[in-house]
């Protein structure tokens, strides 16, 4: 999605829509994402003397893979984010970014926006938390920490008997 800064009014703001399709090869999928298939964008856009002020929203249609089958779900993220761009270098600060030139590629931005929205663990609907097996079981990080509380790490319990003079 590519917006033209001459084009923004000064005096009211601009919204564009668009449906945007990023490139695989620039964007590649990161784990537990699998695809991105499509994004809807709606870019609102207020130029002011210094600074282009910028309101995105997304609604991303993406595959991920889940978190207790490892198999991939459909499923749609939503996100919003705002940013501030000024023209001169000076104007520009921490949460400003610098302006360059009169085109603004907001695939990069809309891209980061996707990748924020992805839960830490995904877990498509329906699925079940899978059971413990032959040699195997299978427990959560809290229970995890409870029993290495408990039990201590067996991995040294073997020092305790060492006799050092």
């Amino acid at each position: 999605m590519r917006l033209e800064v001459n084009k923004i009014p000064h005096t009211k703001e601009l919204t564009l829509k668009e449906v945007v399709v990023l490139d695989k090869e620039k964007y590649p999928s990161i784990f537990p994402l699998n695809d991105i298939e499509s994004v809807d964008v709606i870019a609102t856009a207020h130029k002011y003397e210094d600074f282009v002020n910028l309101d995105l929203k997304i609604k991303a249609k993406v595959t991920l893979i889940c978190s207790y089958s490892l198999k991939p779900f459909n499923t749609t993220l939503h996100a919003s984010d705002n940013l501030n761009f000024a023209f001169y270098e000076d104007d520009a600060e921490d949460d400003i970014l610098l302006l360059k030139g009169n085109i603004l590629n907001l695939d990069e931005y809309i891209y980061d926006l996707v990748i924020s929205a992805i839960p830490l663990k995904p877990i498509a609907p329906n699925a079940k938390k899978p059971e413990s097996g032959d040699g195997y079981r299978v427990i959560s990080s809290d229970e995890f920490e409870l029993e290495q509380k408990e039990n201590g790490n067996s991995k040294f319990d073997k020092l305790k008997d060492l006799d050092i003079d």
